[in-house]
């Protein structure tokens, strides 16, 4: 894998040892040395500044770190165990990127990052941050030159305008459909709140023809529908405000009325069975304003589907 941009070096909190009891921090990476391309990656982007300009409550910073805690405490899939340690085992966790005071730049420099897994043929778990993450996340296909489709699971359409010529944690769909690369070839949203888009950014994604799915047209038959019917590699981002608060209540922006938690999960697993999702982020947790972990618990969850997705993607 070429040259990843500076992560600062991992110190995970690993849950205690105990017999017949392996942990996803045990496994993780235990078969993944120097030089072996993995097939999954981690990547931390302990970055919330999109947040702050946006008029957003910053936090979401440390989310890195309270999403990898948990995430790390979970075990394997006692269900089908083999499959899901042996996708553990090849995959690693480089830390948190060492971002720069100034968006764009540090956007650029996750970009180089998932440009690196991405040509490994490997598949990048961005841990945000806020929702400026996923426009440094598209930037990774627009550096390795390959066109993509963005499935947002989220509560708000994120397609404001920039503020100042800034990208933002509002802007980063607006900005992905825009690039002048063209390697966006289009927009589905699932969740959106009619109570949380203005009018004008509805119209503005019909000008796109941007798939939407609102909050009460999201079921499950319509999420494995949504994945099913996908013909064109596919980057997927989860914003936690896309849950109801009483399931989140630690996001930079908590929903009313937003999605169970059940079909987040469901979203997950639906987002890594599908062979052409190829990256996925998970942002705006905020744990700042969490309650006993119970925000990143979910995340990390979410994240811990979408790998028991991917680990069934060979299974007929």
């Amino acid at each position: 894998m070429s040259a990843l941009p500076p992560f600062a070096p991992l110190v995970p909190e690993l849950p205690p040892v105990r017999s017949g009891d392996p942990r996803v921090g045990h496994i993780l990476g235990s078969t993944c040395g120097d030089g072996t391309k993995p097939k999954l990656a981690l990547l931390g982007f302990p970055f919330d500044e999109g947040v702050r300009l946006n008029g957003g409550r910053v936090g979401a910073a440390a989310a890195p770190a309270s999403i990898r805690k948990c995430f790390y405490r979970l075990t394997p899939d006692a269900q089908a165990a083999p499959n899901f340690t042996a996708l553990l085992s090849a995959s690693k966790d480089y830390g948190d990127l060492i971002c720069q005071k100034d968006i764009a730049k540090s956007q650029e420099l996750l970009g180089q990052a998932v440009s690196a897994v991405l040509l490994s043929s490997g598949i990048p778990i961005l841990l945000g941050g806020g929702h400026e993450t996923s426009f440094g996340h598209f930037l990774g296909f627009v550096a390795a030159r390959q066109p993509v489709r963005l499935i947002n699971f989220d509560a708000h359409a994120d397609v404001r305008e920039r503020i100042s010529g800034q990208s933002h944690s509002g802007s980063s769909f607006r900005d992905a459909l825009e690039h002048p690369s063209g390697l966006c070839r289009g927009y589905s949203l699932v969740g959106l709140q009619a109570h949380s888009c203005a009018r004008s950014h509805v119209e503005y994604l019909q000008t796109r023809n941007a798939q939407i799915l609102w909050a009460e047209q999201v079921s499950e038959g319509a999420i494995a529908e949504l994945f099913a019917g996908l013909s064109e590699d596919a980057l997927v981002s989860i914003d936690i405000d896309g849950v109801d608060q009483a399931y989140a209540p630690g996001a930079s922006s908590p929903a009313t009325g937003g999605l169970s938690a059940r079909m987040l999960l469901h979203f997950a697993y639906q987002a890594g069975l599908c062979p052409h999702v190829r990256s996925l982020d998970i942002v705006e947790v905020n744990p700042t304003y969490d309650r006993d972990e119970q925000t990143a618990r979910l995340a990390a969850l979410a994240i811990w589907t979408f790998l028991r997705g991917v680990s069934n993607r060979s299974k007929p």
